[in-house]
C-alpha cells in the first residue's frame, strides 16, 4: 500500500498526486478530480474542502474559488464555484456585487432583482430588501430611505412621499408649503417646469447684490426648495450695463400636482411684488408664465400627453419622450426615468441598473428570461435557443422525451435525434439500442442481421451468419453450411455429406459400386473423408 514496483524488486513510494490502496505489484493511480495528495507514499487522496476545487487528475493542491463564490467539498471544476448570495455572475466567476436597490437571496448565476415598491437595499451585495422605518419613504432608486418633510410622519413600510401626513389632513408635498426653504422637489414623482418672465425696476449692480435674497423670497412664495428656482437670463444675459429696468427669466421646477396652484399664485396681481418690496427689494412686475409639460409628459398639439409605454422623459421641459434602450420597455405610460425601462421577455439585465446606453442582453441558449433582470437556467436534460422567454421554451435534449423538467431517456430500442417535444421513435426493424440513444445510426442490428448501405438492417443470406458481437455477416466456416436467411450460426453437414460451394446445402459423397454392399469397416477405400 502506497508503493509501486514489481514483486521481489525494490518498491518506490507513490508520488504526490497518486495513491495505491492495495498490496502487490500494481502501479500508483492518479488522484481523481476534486481530490489532491501533496505527500508521497502512504495515504489516500483527500477531498478538496468546500470553497475550493481541483480540476486536474493527479492533483497536488486545491485552488480557491474566485472571490465572492463558493463550492461544495470535492468539487472537480471551477464552474462548481457559484456566486454567493448578494452577488451575480456566471458559474466559475467573476462575481460582482448587486448594486444598491437590488438584492439576491440565493447563490448561483441568477441575476439581481430590483427591490419591490416600498422596500430598499441601501448597500451593495444585499441579500434582501427591507422596509423603510417610520417617518420615511424609499428613494426613486430604492437605494435609501428619505425623511418625510418636517412636521409630517409616516408608518413603517411607506411606499412614497404621499404616505407622509401632517397637520390639517395634508399629505406629502402639501406638507412642504408654508415652510421656509423646506421644499424637496427632487423627491416628487413628477415635476413641471414654469418659465416666469418678469421685469424688475432696478439696475444690474443693485440686482447682483440682491439676487440670492430674491430667489429665496420667490422659493418661499411658492413653498419650493431653493434649488428648484434658477435665474435663466437677466436683460439678455448681460449684467454689465447699468439699467433702470431689468428683464428677468426664472425657471421654476414645481410638483406637477401643484403646478396649477403655483401658476395661479404667480398670476395674481401684486402678490409677488408685495412680498418682494416688503423685504426691501425693487418692485417686480410679472409679464408672463410659460408652462412646460414636465417630466413624463410631452406636448401634443395644444395639450400635454403622457409618455407612451416603452418611453420616458426625465426633463421637466417640452422636449419629446425618449425611447427605452434596445430590448426594454416600461410597465406603463408616463415614465420619468430610464430605470423604469425593464428588459422585455427573452432578455435580461446583465449589468444593473439600466442606463441610457442600455444593458439588456439576449437570453443565452440553455436558459429562459421572463423579462427584467431574471435569467433562469433550463431544467436538467433540456435546452433552449437564445432569447427564450418561458419555461416551455426549454425542450428535451436529443435522446430524451417528456415535458420540461420531466425529461426521461429514450427507452432501450428507441432513439430521438432532435431537440424538442417530439417522442422517441423505434429503432429500424431487426435492431436495438441502449437507453438515451440519439441517432438511428446508434441502433445495433440484431444477431443474424447486418447494416444495409441504404439504411436499416438486412438478414444474413444463406451460407452466412452473424452473432450479436459481430459487425457484419460472415461466411460459414469450412465443413459447415446454412440454408436459411437471418442465421446466427452455421451447422455441420450429416455424415456422408459435405457443403456445396456456397455453403448453402449439403450433398452426399459418390461411393464406388463395391462400397455399396461392403461394410465400411472391411474396405478402407470406402471410408468417407
Amino acid at each position: 500500500v502506497g508503493f509501486e514496483g514489481s514483486d521481489g524488486m525494490a518498491c518506490s513510494a507513490c508520488a504526490e498526486g497518486t495513491y495505491k490502496g492495495v498490496n502487490g505489484s500494481g502501479v500508483c493511480l492518479s488522484c481523481p478530480f476534486g481530490t489532491y495528495k501533496n505527500w508521497t507514499g502512504l495515504g489516500a487522496c483527500s477531498a478538496c474542502p468546500a470553497g475550493s476545487f481541483a480540476s486536474q487528475f493527479a492533483g497536488t493542491m486545491c485552488l480557491s474559488c474566485p472571490s465572492d463564490s463558493f463550492s461544495v467539498a470535492a468539487s472537480g471544476s471551477e464552474t462548481a464555484c457559484t456566486c454567493n448570495a448578494g452577488y451575480t455572475g456566471p458559474d466559475g466567476g467573476p462575481c460582482r456585487a448587486c448594486s444598491a436597490g437590488f438584492s439576491k437571496s440565493d447563490s448561483g448565476s441568477s441575476g439581481c432583482l430590483s427591490c419591490a415598491i416600498g422596500k430598499v437595499a441601501s448597500n451593495a451585495a444585499s441579500l434582501s430588501c427591507s422596509l423603510c422605518p417610520p417617518d420615511s419613504f424609499p428613494s426613486s432608486l430604492a437605494d435609501s430611505c428619505l425623511e418625510c418633510p418636517a412636521g409630517s410622519s409616516s408608518p413603517v413600510g411607506s411606499e412614497r412621499i404621499s404616505n407622509c401626513t401632517c397637520s390639517g389632513g395634508r399629505r406629502g408635498l402639501d406638507c412642504l408649503f408654508n415652510q421656509t426653504g423646506s421644499g424637496l422637489v427632487s423627491n416628487t414623482t413628477s415635476v413641471t417646469r414654469l418659465l416666469l418672465l418678469m421685469q424688475m425696476l432696478t439696475d444690474i449692480e443693485t440686482f447682483n447684490g440682491s439676487e440670492e435674497t430674491f430667489l429665496l423670497l420667490l422659493a418661499n412664495f411658492l413653498n419650493l426648495d431653493l434649488s428648484a428656482v434658477r435665474i435663466q437670463s437677466v436683460a439678455g444675459s448681460s449684467r454689465r450695463l447699468l439699467q433702470t429696468s431689468l428683464d428677468l427669466s426664472v425657471e421654476l421646477d414645481v410638483p406637477t400636482e401643484s403646478a396649477d396652484a403655483a401658476t395661479s399664485s404667480l398670476g395674481q396681481d401684486g402678490s409677488l411684488n408685495t412680498l418682494v418690496t416688503s423685504a426691501g427689494l425693487p418692485q417686480v412686475v410679472v409679464i408672463g408664465i410659460v408652462r412646460y409639460c414636465g417630466d413624463g409628459r410631452m406636448p401634443v398639439q395644444a395639450a400635454c400627453q403622457l409618455c407612451l409605454e416603452g418611453s420616458y422623459k426625465s426633463e421637466p421641459d417640452n422636449s419629446s419622450c425618449v425611447q427605452c434602450p434596445s430590448n426594454s420597455s416600461t410597465a406603463s405610460s408616463g415614465s420619468t426615468r430610464v430605470t423604469e425601462c425593464r428588459c422585455v421577455a427573452g432578455f435580461f439585465l446583465a449589468a444593473p441598473p439600466m442606463s441610457i446606453a442600455g444593458s439588456c442582453s439576449a437570453c443565452p441558449a440553455g436558459s429562459y428570461c421572463p423579462g427584467g433582470s431574471a435569467q433562469v437556467g433550463c431544467p436538467q436534460d433540456t435546452s433552449s435557443v437564445p432569447r427564450s422567454s418561458e419555461l416551455s421554451d426549454c425542450t428535451c435534449n436529443k435522446g430524451f422525451q417528456g415535458l420540461p423538467g420531466q425529461c426521461k431517456p429514450c427507452p432501450s430500442g428507441q432513439y430521438k435525434s432532435s431537440v424538442g417535444s417530439t417522442n422517441c421513435v423505434l429503432c429500424p426493424s431487426n435492431s436495438f439500442s441502449a437507453t438515451g440513444t440519439t441517432s438511428a445510426d446508434d441502433c445495433v442490428c440484431n444477431a443474424g442481421y447486418q447494416r444495409r448501405n441504404a439504411g436499416g438492417c438486412e438478414a444474413c443470406r444463406p451460407g452466412t451468419y452473424k452473432m450479436l458481437n459481430q459487425s457484419s455477416c460472415g461466411r460459414c466456416e469450412s465443413g459447415t453450411f446454412q440454408s436459411v436467411f437471418g442465421a446466427t450460426a452455421c451447422g455441420r453437414c450429416p455424415e456422408g455429406s459435405q457443403p456445396n460451394a456456397g455453403a448453402t446445402a449439403c450433398f452426399e459423397f459418390e461411393r464406388p459400386p463395391q462400397c455399396l454392399s461392403t461394410p465400411v469397416r472391411l474396405a478402407a477405400e470406402c471410408a468417407v473423408e
